[in-house]
């Protein structure tokens, strides 16, 4: 899908020796069909985890726990099921848009340009643009009409 050659072939990969199917990963980031996750393998679920937490209210434990280690114990993985699931929520609400690239993984690999780029559009949503050349752009946009 996103590479050429076999090594990389349906994968999803920035780096060069990930093997990851795409709907492998794609359903580590929905989480499972009891609508749980685990945001300690999917720093996407554990991004959109933090946004829920600043917007909507969980108990202290989970604002503590929420992001720290790579696993945690069955006490502290039940108390941050909630949040997993309200993560799993809305993920599965999200639209979703599928972009080939055909470029093989690496660090400077167009589909790793294209993942960071667009985390740091969609990161500065609602807030005052922070790129120069963007704010001309949007007045050159402006006094064209």
């Amino acid at each position: 899908m996103f590479s050429l050659g076999k090594r990389h072939h349906d994968t999803h990969a920035v780096s060069e020796d990930s093997r990851t199917k795409l709907w492998t990963r794609l359903r580590s980031h929905r989480g499972n069909r009891k609508g749980g996750g685990n945001h300690r393998g999917s720093i996407f679920r554990l991004r959109i985890g933090e946004a829920l937490l600043q917007r909507e209210g969980y108990a202290d434990e989970v604002h503590e726990t929420w992001g720290r280690g790579r696993n945690a114990p069955k006490n502290i993985r039940a108390s941050e099921a909630p949040l997993e699931m309200a993560v799993s929520e809305y993920i599965c609400r999200m639209p979703f848009l599928w972009v080939g690239v055909e470029d093989a993984a690496s660090r400077h690999s167009i589909r790793a340009q294209l993942e960071r780029n667009s985390i740091r559009l969609l990161s500065n949503y609602a807030k005052s643009p922070i790129d120069a050349p963007v704010l001309a752009a949007t007045e050159l946009f402006r006094n064209a009409e």
